[in-house]
């Protein structure tokens, strides 16, 4: 059970309690339920965050002891219900923007509760296309129990999830040999399981199509162009139809100087890179860069102010916009461009990861002896089971996992200035320490250079993502969820996790609520946002140090210098008490709570920071005893 943390707002709880009160229902508990089943038996996970203005449910009846609000509400659905699957009949359509696993399980949870979703996706349909597919990069994602938890509400039948769902049993770095272990695969709360994104898009756009072929309908290659907050219209248009659509964006620098910039976008994303966009105005971006145009900009978005330039372009009406369209949010942007602007709602880029990667996939060990010298027992290895990791003497890094027996897929990683000509690659994976076989060399080379002739093969690196904070997740019946409000990059591999978390705490908002579509979105960040923010920070402290880790001013650069104080000083306290009580107290701790769905982000980072009390204030206290004669003879020579 998560409980609420800071309800403050009256319009909040009267929400709650017009929700409730034709119910019988004296007061309102924010109280959200995460059920699960283990072994046919309903179980509860809980989840204790801090103390704040807590308000409790108290029923007339003898439902009183009830503490899930669905059991308060009969038409409500209920996760541990004997029909789970049931649907409600709605009239009301909500638009989601993004078919990746947050916008797709956004609209499993909705098309659940009985609305009419439609869900448009500016990439093309999964696996329709090979050429065209990997225009995004494939990549391992590690799903925790706070992910897991969806899948098994949704009664979703994937290779993630279920008895034989092969689980995660750690991380290798095959420079050392050493295993990172990763949660207990036997206990539901801090189970972990690897997928390629690929392969989770496809299976939950399958799993859509399977449960709810009339609820839900999939858009692909259908890009947002614009939004008419007031009349609640987005417009919409195919990717190819966007061609030659021409994005706006002003802005006016502290100086009094006006910056303006107006782009064209290219015809297709293969002619991007060598396409020249027409800036007006001195940014210094020579090429089509929406990212560095609208950091040019003070962060204007350009996508908020795109208009169609002869492409072909459809009104949707909406009752709930839902922004799940990633880290470059065209439903963000529009809510950050909107005239008047919305009060309270600003969006910041406190860092990003300078590393770019590409993926290769389907070598294969041409002998066992080959994989034994790569890592001694691989070759008994099952797929899924684990990550594997090298490092080069450099920046670079490799990343790679068995999606079937004998098959490895991967990502190089590099920086961002980094050369991906075929020669520089070759020289570049010599420097790994774990000697790769000449095969998957060429392999790699083949598949990721940029002379690269497969198919598909030749797009441009794919960036390894940026922190992206909004100070609240909605607007006017407009909600962010994953990175659209929340941005992370791949440090902590909590990105998706704290994404889906944010997805059914949606669902559980709109189920309490009553279905007050104008006020969930409210609700949803009172709840939230606290949380979605902690786990931001952590990841901050723990990659903080790492080559390639960008700031937009020395006042970000400076707070991300103390937070890594603060993590250095919680990793010292955490190995002195481990030697202390070793089973009390494990180096790994952190991972361990990030993945375990019964502890929230909030109250990890409430612990790491009571860990690092104690070495700081030791540090400052002999700082203060070392200067504490030269102050004392400065201050008498002062005053003398």
């Amino acid at each position: 059970m998560l409980q609420f943390t800071r309800i403050q707002s009256p319009m909040t709880v009267e929400v709650f309690k017009s929700g409730l009160a034709r119910y019988n229902v004296q007061s309102v508990q924010f109280t959200v339920l995460l059920n699960t089943e283990t072994h046919g038996a309903p179980r509860k996970f809980r989840r204790h965050c801090p103390k704040h203005d807590y308000l409790s449910i108290q029923c007339r009846s003898s439902a009183a002891a009830m503490s899930d609000p669905a059991d308060v509400i009969p038409s409500a659905d209920d996760d541990d219900e004997d029909y789970p699957g049931r649907v409600l009949p709605s009239t009301k359509r909500v638009v989601v923007i993004g078919a990746g696993p947050s916008g797709l399980l956004s609209a499993l949870y909705l098309a659940r509760r009985g609305y009419n979703v439609e869900v448009h996706e500016k990439e093309p349909a999964p696996g329709v296309n090979a050429e065209v597919g990997q225009r995004q990069h494939n990549y391992p994602i590690v799903l925790s129990s706070r992910s897991l938890l969806a899948f098994r509400e949704l009664t979703l039948e994937t290779s993630v999830f279920g008895p034989d769902a092969p689980k995660l049993l750690g991380m290798y770095d095959m420079t050392t040999g050493k295993l990172e272990p990763s949660g207990d695969p036997t206990d539901l709360n801090t189970q972990t399981v690897l997928v390629d994104r690929q392969t989770l898009v496809r299976e939950l756009a399958s799993e859509v199509k399977r449960l709810y072929p009339s609820k839900v309908r999939l858009h692909y290659d259908s890009r947002l162009l614009d939004v008419d907050i007031s009349g609640q219209e987005a417009v919409l248009a195919s990717s190819g139809a966007t061609a030659g659509v021409a994005l706006t964006a002003s802005r006016t620098a502290g100086n009094g100087v006006s910056l303006s910039a107006s782009c064209q976008r290219p015809a297709s994303e293969a002619e991007a890179a060598a396409s020249t966009a027409s800036i007006a105005a001195t940014l210094g971006i020579p090429e089509w860069d929406k990212a560095a145009i609208e950091a040019a900009l003070g962060g204007t978005s350009l996508g908020g102010a795109a208009t169609p330039s002869g492409a072909q372009s459809r009104t949707v009406n909406y009752d709930l916009l839902v922004g799940a369209d990633g880290v470059d949010s065209d439903v963000r942007g529009a809510m950050v461009s909107v005239r008047p602007k919305l009060r309270d709602f600003e969006v910041q880029t406190p860092s990003w990861d300078d590393a770019v990667f590409k993926s290769f996939k389907d070598l294969s060990f041409t002998s066992p002896d080959a994989a034994e010298r790569l890592l001694p027992g691989i070759s008994a290895h099952q797929p899924r089971q684990y990550l594997y990791c090298l490092q080069s003497e450099g920046s670079g890094k490799i990343e790679l996992w068995m999606p079937e027996p004998g098959v490895v897929n991967g990502i190089l990683i590099q920086g961002s200035s980094s050369s991906w000509s075929a020669e520089a690659l070759r020289q570049s994976l010599a420097t790994y320490s774990a000697a790769l076989p000449t095969a998957w060399v060429h392999g790699i080379v083949a598949q990721t250079s940029q002379e690269s002739q497969i198919v598909g093969k030749s797009s441009a690196p794919q960036t390894m993502g940026k922190t992206i904070q909004a100070s609240r997740f909605h607007g006017p019946k407009m909600v962010l969820v994953g990175d659209a409000g929340h941005g992370m990059t791949n440090e902590t591999r909590q990105g998706l996790n704290a994404a889906v978390e944010t997805v059914r705490l949606l669902n559980v908002v709109l189920k309490i609520s009553g279905e007050n579509l104008a006020r969930c979105g409210n609700v949803l960040t009172e709840v939230r946002a606290e949380d979605a923010h902690c786990v931001q920070m952590i990841e901050q402290m723990q990659r903080v140090q790492r080559p390639g880790i960008r700031y937009p001013d020395a006042l970000f650069a400076f707070s991300g210098w103390l937070s890594s104080c603060i993590w250095r000083a919680a990793a010292v306290m955490v190995s002195v008490l481990h030697i202390l009580a070793p089973k009390m107290f494990r180096p790994g701790w952190v991972k361990e709570s990030l993945g375990d769905c019964r502890k929230g982000y909030n109250e990890v980072l409430k612990v790491l920071t009571r860990f690092a009390a104690a070495p700081i204030l030791a540090f400052l206290a002999t700082v203060a005893v070392i200067l504490k004669e030269p102050l004392t003879a400065l201050i008498r020579a002062a005053s003398a």
